[in-house]
């Protein structure tokens, strides 16, 4: 996947780099490559995070997306890096939940009850296994690395099957501009983004009958 923004950001490091060593959890700075496998497929995207705020670069079916997200703002924008359109939604929203696994972890270890089994080494780093449960259910498993504050491998229990994996961990300083939005992006609300998406889908299926009466 082209990574659109941290080619463009160029951070002068090394008047800060004697304080790579003395990050902790709370002020955690690194990238990694983000391993994304579902029952039939597999996607690989990257992932660049400063404390609060983060970058996740993936895909939607099949086009480039950034996510970005401040877990203190509630608010997650996307941006559609092809058509340089942005838009912005809850963090707790539907489409949130389904483009970005960090946001489902979180979100539903604050709706539900956990269980640490125990302290493990996930992708080279000291995890602690993390049972995201229900009545009945066991939602989700997590191995959580407290030197990162963030999850190094997840697994979905509910629905699909679905893995997530973070490898080539490089814990570094990062600057600011990997999250700011390129001034030339089109800020579009999500509502008139849905319309468009299914004018679009009509289209398309209009197309497919058409082909087909041939």
């Amino acid at each position: 996947m082209k990574n659109n923004f941290a080619k463009g950001c160029i951070v002068m490091l090394l008047s800060i780099m004697v304080f790579i060593g003395q990050a902790n959890a709370e002020a955690a700075s690194f990238t990694a490559k983000v391993m994304q496998t579902f029952a039939d497929t597999s996607i690989e995207g990257e992932l660049f995070v400063k404390g609060n705020v983060y970058l996740f670069e993936t895909t939607e079916t099949g086009e480039d997306i950034s996510v970005i997200v401040n877990r203190e703002s509630g608010m997650t924008k996307v941006l559609y890096n092809s058509r340089e359109i942005m838009t912005e939604i809850p963090d707790t929203s539907t489409k949130s939940l389904s483009i970005d696994p960090f946001q489902s972890f979180w979100y539903l270890l604050k709706k539900h009850s956990s269980r640490e089994k125990g302290p493990t080494v996930v992708n080279d780093y000291k995890s602690m296994e993390v049972e995201i449960y229900g009545k009945d259910t066991v939602y989700m498993i997590a191995w959580v690395s407290k030197r990162l504050d963030w999850p190094v491998k997840i697994e979905s229990k509910v629905g699909p099957p679905m893995e997530v994996n973070l490898k080539k961990i490089v814990e570094k300083p990062l600057g600011e501009c990997l999250f700011n939005i390129p001034s030339n992006y089109k800020f579009m609300p999500y509502s008139e983004m849905k319309k468009g998406m299914k004018l679009e889908m009509k289209k398309e299926g209009t197309k497919v009958k058409e082909k087909t009466e041939m």
